[in-house]
């Protein structure tokens, strides 16, 4: 993967698109558990089963 990404951009830059992904993913698992709606956004009215 590195030497992919690296055609295009420096391996400090891959570096540091790669820690964010990782901040994204996360902070999306922290709110997934900590939320106390009842249901996931959207129309399908999906209910939140994370925090269970």
């Amino acid at each position: 993967m590195m030497v992919n990404e690296s055609a295009h951009r420096s391996e400090s830059e891959v570096r540091q698109q790669l820690l964010r992904v990782w901040e994204v993913m996360q902070e999306c698992v922290s709110n997934g558990c900590t939320r106390s709606e009842p249901l996931l956004p959207g129309k399908l009215g999906v209910q939140r089963r994370a925090p269970d």
